[in-house]
């Protein structure tokens, strides 16, 4: 067998860019992946145009590591990599393993060891549109408890603030995470998103306010670009637990060092930004030797969705999945997605037994819905953005 043809598109809704590969075969099978959206999602889909007759045409969707060896050598070794890269080759490499599913007519769990869960816990993000006071973050957060069964509430209470967050910034902070706290009892468990953005000092202080609120984790406090033992300082000042998403760490090396120096309790990769599944899979493993749980970075689409979900249900030390598809989602997504996943009423992801990743994927009416509004894609540095000024997307159910 072997990949003729890489196809791409850009899809989304205001909020969001995402960016999906098929990956087409001379044996009429064709594989669905997924890169970083966002602010890449054009660049990937040109890059993959670009290179797909060097790096991808005419490889064996089988042969799963030598087309990463061979990306390694022509991109990494040569000129360095960096979010548009990394995601053409997990766009392409997860599309493989979807290839090889179908094939065999096995799920990707089994191609990755085989399932440890059949069901996985969730947390809901992105239900916190249009809230004001800290009354209505409270209200909105019930809600989605009680209408949707979730168990566990990501959120970010921080607004714009970059670096330094000031004694304002930390009065209405804590005002909206005690009014959710107060809203769902202590049966839900809270995570607490800085979005890699405060200063050493500012992240300590932030990490004592949040302590009395029984948080599960404290998610990228500091800034991206910032090492392990910059992490390290953080964790050794503060009682609750911290993550970095590790969006910005793109490989096994990096990831080493937050796990040998145990910078961080909770290690968040996203296989869009490390290469792929199988880079994701070593970066769990990594954590589990050092006892550390896992628990991925998903802010992406539904394809990304089906691919965890096949992927965390192998993970032994798998924490909770992000799950944003009841709350950010545009109206047509079932159009594009018809078997997109979503979570059951007692906030938990079945997970799918169908080969590959388990989910369809509908060219022509993808080919309707082009990414429209790339002013609109969301910055966390503009005031009310967690408010979502756009038009709420409708529940999807």
């Amino acid at each position: 067998m072997k990949i003729v043809d890489v196809e791409s598109f850009v899809i989304g809704n205001p909020w969001k860019a995402w960016y999906v590969a098929l990956v087409h075969t001379d044996e009429g099978i064709t594989g669905i992946g997924e890169a970083e959206g966002w602010l890449w999602a054009e660049a990937v889909r040109a890059f993959v145009e670009q290179n797909k007759e060097l790096l991808f045409l005419g490889r064996d969707p089988f042969r799963i590591e030598e087309l990463r060896r061979r990306f390694r050598l022509e991109v990494y070794e040569r000129w360095g990599y960096g979010h548009t890269s990394l995601g053409a080759l997990a766009a392409v490499e997860s599309a493989c393993f979807d290839i090889v599913g179908k094939a065999l007519g096995v799920p990707c769990a089994t191609l990755l060891g085989g399932r440890v869960h059949d069901r996985l816990r969730v947390s809901a993000n992105g239900w916190y549109t249009h809230v004001t006071t800290p009354e209505s973050w409270g209200d909105r957060a019930r809600e989605v408890v009680e209408e949707h069964g979730y168990t566990a509430l990501k959120f970010d209470p921080f607004g714009s603030a970059y670096r330094e967050l000031g004694l304002e910034g930390m009065r209405v902070a804590e005002e909206r995470i005690a009014a959710v706290r107060e809203a769902v009892g202590d049966k839900v468990d809270l995570i607490i998103e800085a979005h890699g953005r405060f200063s050493i000092a500012e992240a300590v202080k932030i990490g004592r306010m949040i302590e009395p609120y029984r948080i599960l984790w404290y998610e990228a406090p500091l800034h991206n670009f910032l090492d392990a033992d910059a992490h390290l300082q953080v964790k050794e000042r503060v009682s609750v637990p911290i993550s970095t998403d590790l969006a910005a760490i793109r490989d096994r090396w990096e990831c080493l060092e937050f796990c040998r120096k145990k910078a961080v309790d909770v290690l968040q990769p996203d296989f869009r930004h490390n290469g792929g599944v199988l880079e994701t899979k070593l970066m769990a493993e990594l954590a589990e030797t050092f006892a550390i749980q896992y628990a991925p970075h998903q802010a992406n689409g539904p394809v990304g969705t089906a691919i965890y979900a096949q992927l965390n249900a192998t993970c032994s030390n798998f924490l909770i999945q992000e799950h944003f598809e009841k709350f950010a989602s545009p109206e047509w997504l079932r159009e594009v997605f018809p078997d997109f996943l979503i979570a059951a009423g007692d906030g938990f992801l079945d997970v799918p037994d169908q080969p590959g990743w388990g989910i369809s994927f509908d060219r022509e009416a993808a080919r309707r819905r082009p990414l429209q509004n790339r002013a609109g894609q969301i910055s966390i540095f503009s005031p009310g953005w967690e408010r979502r000024s756009f038009e709420r997307p409708p529940r999807i159910e």
